[in-house]
């Protein structure tokens, strides 16, 4: 086994006149950040929302202040006589080097360029563009770095649309991710490689390992849209890079302002995703194996707390900005109090420091089982089943043995090393499934949260492939290299090409344009200034994002109806939509509270004839309580008095409030409030949407692999059923056969219509 002494720094011995943690005074760049950060923030609160300072100077200087000056300000300066010499060391400056890690960047990022989403994806996509192009408040607990970044490029670069530049972003998030798992990579094998071995084989091990990453089914799939769970694995890298970058320098003269950076990046991803925060553990048990006298040093905890407490402060810049009042502002966390609740997830009654973590949600088997090591499976073991299971089979399964392999080479070669690594993927993967604490039967899928675990996985397949090169570089003759080129070119095809071809397919998401089409369906569906009332994501942020972003149908009133329990959500839209009929004002909406009710009914007058009136039954949405959205609603009718056409989005199914069922007509994915009884039968409404109005980009695969698009294609599949089934029933044939037409053209793949019809 190799020994564990730390590398002797070529030159003059190290100084200790920095203290045990051999730290540094930051560079004037880190003060002149700080003024830039004070300055942005003063301009993110200079009214008006969409004025140029809050709009577009602002996010411009806290990008720079945060993200480059800060980081820049208090880097190490070892200088060339502090790094470690020999070939190991020129290895570093080698073309090969950065050659690599270019071609892996670039790589990465073509692929994913040509895969990219042409729009939103679902669940909170639509949001966080939207957010990004108008610089709003996202849910809690934001992702304001790339709201930040998403809203500089919406403006500065020139791509088809905005949504497209803001998914670019993500791409280009992803793939430096990627160059960096190569970079750690190589810099692992230099640690642990034998003085003479074959050093081109260093940069090809690390490179296969980073494009298995690239071309993994989770990560590339999150590259390809708006999101920060991408994001969070950038933040991720970085900190192992750090980490790995004080481990090789830990004994030179400002070795310790890594850890400084480190501090900072932790606090910066809190404006990402709180899950990298996981790994502060890990960077604690860094210090403890390399340079455990570092924990002592009052200085080294002094700075660290005021780097991670800078960059944490970024947080500051969500209170400025809703000062302000944009149209999206979620919470509108405008005082330190409100900020305090946005954070802590205080709408969703999760307690986030509390003692709810320890009580599981889930069988811990479970959890670990299907919430983690099922993702695992389909990243690096093999390909999904219908069962939601994973078959193992190489090549696909080769990527898991060679991440063994590797863990294994470096626990022979650096135990302490990789010691660290093993305690970092428990902390990524672990400790993440301890916190997300996902109940049993959870709705969605949960891999996105474990992106930085499956960057150590890659991580460690470095060293496994840099093994098998150098066995085949000791064991083979010269006259007999043809077959190491053999033995690289099979590592290559089993691993990061297998990736690629099996996942194309399935994750070429250039033509998907399933959410800009349902949510331009839904809207479609509504009459001219219309009151929509949406039930969820995937029906809602669509929307949002046509009317802010793409300005479509403005006229329709959108209103969600779990936010309308919030006051801040009643109060943005007193400021932001002055047409909805409603009695309430800021003092009104304050007093609103839940109140138990009798079941009664109320008589809602008609404008025209104010002496006649529709009876709707009062039918609370809890127990016998009428929570603040049934009052809400309420209000709306009454004050509408019919006037404009009121619709539910088809994600309510038969959970209606009010007790609206019996009024609704199926008109599309939208149900709308029908007075005339014998008009609910109608038939008109519904075979315009589904055969003249409605697109259907992204809707015609019946079998996609995106599990919401492929519910979401189902609800039109069954309108479609819906229709031609009563139109049977009216003995409509030439109709019926229309219906048939458009049926097989949109959906060839489906069974035919007639063995769907009821």
């Amino acid at each position: 086994m190799r020994p564990e002494a730390s590398p002797a720094p070529v030159g003059p011995a190290t100084s200790e006149a920095g203290g045990q943690a051999l730290l540094q005074r930051p560079t004037p760049l880190f003060w002149v950040g700080i003024l830039l950060a004070a300055i942005g923030m003063i301009f993110l609160a200079t009214p008006p929302s969409q004025g140029i300072l809050s709009l577009t100077i602002a996010p411009v200087l806290l990008l720079l202040a945060y993200l480059v000056l800060m980081p820049m300000g208090i880097s190490p300066r070892l200088g060339p006589a502090r790094r470690e010499g020999g070939p190991q060391s020129r290895a570093l400056r080698a073309g090969w080097y950065r050659s690599m890690a270019a071609l892996v960047f670039l790589l990465s990022l073509i692929i994913y360029r040509v895969t990219l989403w042409p729009g939103p994806g679902w669940w909170s996509s639509s949001a966080d563009i939207a957010c990004s192009v108008t610089l709003g408040i996202g849910g809690p607990p934001g992702a304001w770095i790339p709201h930040l970044a998403g809203r500089v490029f919406s403006f500065a670069v020139p791509v088809d649309g905005q949504a497209v530049a803001i998914n670019l972003l993500t791409a280009l998030a992803t793939s430096a991710a990627v160059a960096l798992c190569y970079v750690i990579g190589v810099r692992l094998i230099r640690l642990i490689a034998p003085r003479q071995s074959w050093q081109v084989g260093w940069n090809l091990a690390a490179a296969v390992g980073a494009l298995t990453l690239a071309f993994a089914p989770s990560i590339w799939a999150h590259a390809t849209y708006m999101n920060p769970y991408a994001w969070s694995m950038l933040v991720g890298a970085l900190l192992i890079y750090v980490g790995v970058r004080w481990w090789e320098s830990a004994e030179s003269d400002g070795a310790g302002n890594y850890l400084l950076l480190a501090a900072l990046l932790f606090g910066l991803d809190l404006s990402v995703h709180r899950s990298t925060i996981l790994l502060l553990p890990a960077f604690l048990v860094l210090v403890a194996l390399r340079r455990p006298r570092a924990l002592a040093d009052y200085r080294l905890w002094l700075g660290g707390l005021i780097s991670f407490g800078l960059g944490l402060s970024l947080h500051l810049g969500l209170m400025f900005r809703a000062q302000v009042n944009p149209a999206f502002n979620f919470g509108n966390p405008d005082t330190l109090a409100s900020l305090w609740d946005y954070l802590t997830l205080k709408q969703y009654g999760i307690k986030t420091f509390g003692s709810d973590l320890l009580e599981r949600k889930g069988p811990l088997g479970y959890q670990i089982n299907d919430m983690y090591l099922r993702y695992l499976g389909w990243n690096f073991i093999g390909q999904s089943l219908e069962s939601g299971r994973v078959g193992w089979g190489l090549p696909f399964g080769f990527p898991a043995l060679v991440a063994l392999l590797g863990c294994i080479y470096l626990f022979v070669r650096r135990l302490k090393l990789a010691v660290w690594l093993v305690v970092l993927w428990l902390c990524a993967a672990g400790l993440a499934v301890m916190y997300l604490n996902v109940p049993e039967g959870f709705f969605r899928e949960m891999d996105r949260h474990f992106l930085t675990s499956f960057l150590v996985v890659a991580i460690l397949a470095a060293p496994g492939v840099f093994f098998i090169t150098h066995l085949s570089h000791q064991l083979f003759t010269r006259a007999r290299r043809w077959l190491r080129v053999v033995v690289l070119s099979l590592l290559v095809l089993l691993m990061p090409v297998a990736q690629l071809v099996a996942h194309w397919s399935s994750h070429d998401m250039s033509d998907n344009k399933s959410v800009l089409s349902h949510g331009r369906n839904i809207l479609e569906t509504c009459e001219k200034d219309a009151i929509l009332i949406c039930a969820g994501d995937n029906d809602t942020y669509p929307i949002w994002y046509l009317q802010m972003v793409e300005g479509l149908r403005t006229d329709v009133s959108v209103l969600n109806i779990s936010l309308l329990n919030t006051p801040w959500y009643l109060k943005n839209r007193l400021t932001h939509d002055t047409t909805l009929p409603w009695s309430y004002t800021e003092a009104t909406i304050d007093n609103l509270r839940p109140y138990p009710v009798e079941r009664d009914s109320v008589a809602i007058a008609l404008h025209d004839w104010p002496e006649d009136s529709v009876t709707i039954a009062v039918q609370p949405s809890f127990e016998n309580y009428l929570l603040v959205q049934d009052q809400v609603l309420l209000d709306i009718l009454q004050n509408n008095q019919w006037r404009r056409k009121v619709y539910f989005t088809l994600g309510f199914g038969q959970q209606v409030p009010m007790g609206l069922n019996e009024l609704l007509r199926v008109d599309g994915v939208a149900k709308g409030v029908v007075l005339d009884p014998t008009e609910r039968q109608s038939l008109a409404r519904l075979w315009q949407n589904l055969l003249e109005r409605y697109r259907y980009e992204g809707l015609t695969l019946v079998s996609s692999a995106d599990d919401t698009r492929r519910n979401e294609t189902k609800n039109y599949i069954h309108l479609f059923t819906e229709l031609g089934s009563q139109l049977q029933a009216e003995g409509r044939d030439a109709d019926l056969s229309l219906v048939r037409v458009r049926f097989r053209e949109l959906w060839p793949e489906a069974p035919p219509l007639d063995s769907l019809l009821h």
